[in-house]
C-alpha cells in the first residue's frame, strides 16, 4: 500500500459530532470551575496522565488517524502523535514548579511612588494552533499540554 492510498472512508456525523465537542465543552468548563488553580502536584500528576493515556491508545490513535485521513504512516504517528505529546508533557512537568513561581516587579504609581509587587500568574485556558506542516494531534493535544500548563500556572 502507497502512502498515501486511501484505506477508509469518512462515516462521521457532522451534527453528533459537534453536539458531542458541545457536550466536552461544557464538561470541561464544568471542572476549570471546580478547580481553576490546581496545585503543582495536580498539574504533575495531570500532565502524567496525559502522556500516559496517549501512549495507552496507541492502537486508537493509529486507527483514529488512518480513518481520518485514508492513510498515515504508523511510525508518523508514533513519532509525532505519542512521542511528541508524552514529550512535551515531559518537559512541561520540568518547567512547571519554575512557571508557577510568583515573579517579583518592581511597580511606580504616581500616589505612593516606587513599589514591590509580586506577578502570580492566573489561567487563561488553553489554545491550540493548526498551520501546515503540523500534525493533528499536536496542533490539539500537543500545544494544549505546554500551553495549558504555562497558562494555567
Amino acid at each position: 500500500m502507497s502512502i498515501i492510498e486511501r484505506t477508509a472512508e469518512p462515516t462521521v456525523d457532522d451534527a453528533s459530532a459537534i453536539a458531542e465537542l458541545h457536550e466536552m465543552l461544557a464538561r470541561q468548563r464544568a471542572a476549570f470551575r471546580r478547580d481553576a488553580y490546581p496545585s503543582l502536584e495536580a498539574r504533575r500528576e495531570r500532565l502524567q496522565a496525559l502522556a500516559g493515556m496517549v501512549v495507552a491508545h496507541r492502537e486508537q490513535i493509529r486507527e483514529a488517524l488512518r480513518s481520518d485521513f485514508g492513510s498515515h504512516p504508523d511510525l508518523f504517528s508514533d513519532i509525532i502523535e505519542m512521542l511528541g505529546i508524552a514529550g512535551r508533557a515531559a518537559y512541561t512537568i520540568e518547567q512547571l514548579e519554575r512557571w508557577m513561581a510568583p515573579e517579583p516587579r518592581d511597580a511606580i504609581r504616581p500616589s505612593t511612588g516606587p513599589a514591590r509587587r509580586t506577578c502570580t500568574r492566573s489561567p487563561r485556558g488553553w489554545w491550540g494552533t493548526s498551520r501546515r506542516g503540523t500534525s493533528p494531534s499536536t496542533s490539539a493535544s500537543g500545544r494544549s499540554a505546554r500551553s495549558s500548563a504555562r497558562a494555567t500556572a
